[in-house]
């Protein structure tokens, strides 16, 4: 056995807890387990998912008010964690895969843009870095290093070193710098859309980096972040998908679901790509089923199944 449990509430040191200390603090906060005495809950602690990346999902959970087990989690079982958190899976890869067509539209955009209004790609370049303070020209010569020591674009690095051409710089930085220039060329070329695009790639590039390192999306889906200004342009292409103003407002009000449904909505509104936008549509297609079939599953919880239902309806409408 571990350490004894030091638990106050819902608060616990976590310092050396083992397998059967973490089952102990699931049941004494009400959780349920779906095989006798918790072995296959085990052998998930031990195999697949660690405490912390299951325990977060409580949140989405109700808590029993008065009576002797105030404060522990009713009709919440073992099985809901597990299924959230694989499911939390599923919807990163879903929308890492959008963030990344975005990302490569941004660039093929940005190129096209370019030879539209005669630019040549090297003046453009030498105007956009000594646009920069000197502190981010230095952080722009630092990222473009980074390329000498990476396989996958080392060569082309190497071939356009000394200096770099626009449709070579695009392929070879950051989406944060992508952004950045981005939103330069939307000034240089005083483009009121493009200039409007480039806030909605700020969500995007948030949402993309929570997916490509595995940060967990659904446990915030029913906090209360601070509120900050949405596109007017998307608040009404949710409106005209039938979600009430209650339940825009309801949604919205968490930062991972603006960031979420951000995506979404630039990616309908940006990447004309057919080829992406029917792979998209096959695989949030595939995400709703799947949701929805949690949802039947997971009626414990209202903050999950409001945002099956938000997100299947965007989901049904703009794809």
């Amino acid at each position: 056995m571990g350490t004894d449990l030091m638990c106050a509430g819902d608060l616990y040191e976590n310092t050396s807890l083992d397998v059967n200390d973490q089952l102990r603090l699931l049941k004494s906060q009400g959780i349920t387990f779906p095989c006798a005495r918790g072995l296959c809950a085990r052998r998930v602690l031990e195999e697949e998912r660690t405490f912390e990346q299951l325990y977060m999902y409580r949140e989405l959970f109700d808590r029993r008010v008065g009576g002797s087990q105030e404060g522990t989690y009713s009709n919440l079982d073992f099985s809901h964690l597990l299924r959230l958190a694989r499911l939390d899976q599923h919807i990163r890869n879903s929308l890492l895969s959008l963030a990344l067509d975005i990302e490569q539209t941004v660039r093929t955009r940005i190129v096209q843009e370019a030879t539209r209004h005669h630019e040549d790609q090297y003046a453009i370049m030498q105007d956009y870095l000594m646009s920069l303070p000197v502190c981010e020209q230095r952080r722009r010569r630092a990222e473009l290093k980074t390329a000498e020591r990476n396989t996958y674009v080392a060569q082309e690095y190497k071939h356009h070193a000394d200096r770099l051409p626009l449709q070579v710089y695009v392929e070879l930085v950051s989406f944060g710098t992508l952004s950045d220039l981005y939103l330069f060329c939307a000034r240089r070329w005083n483009d009121k859309e493009m200039q409007r695009n480039h806030y909605l790639l700020k969500s995007v590039r948030r949402m993309r980096n929570a997916c490509a390192h595995g940060s967990p999306v659904l446990n915030g889906i029913a906090r209360t972040d601070a509120n900050t200004g949405l596109d007017t342009h998307m608040v009404q292409a949710i409106a005209a998908t039938g979600v009430s103003k209650r339940a825009r407002s309801k949604h919205l009000r968490s930062e991972r679901m603006r960031h979420l449904v951000t995506t979404l909505y630039t990616h309908n509104k940006l990447v004309t790509s057919r080829y992406a936008h029917a792979r998209a549509s096959k695989t949030l297609h595939d995400l709703a089923k799947e949701l929805q079939a949690n949802a039947y599953a997971i009626t414990s919880s209202d903050s999950f199944n409001a945002f099956v239902a938000f997100l299947c309806r965007i989901i049904s409408a703009w794809f």
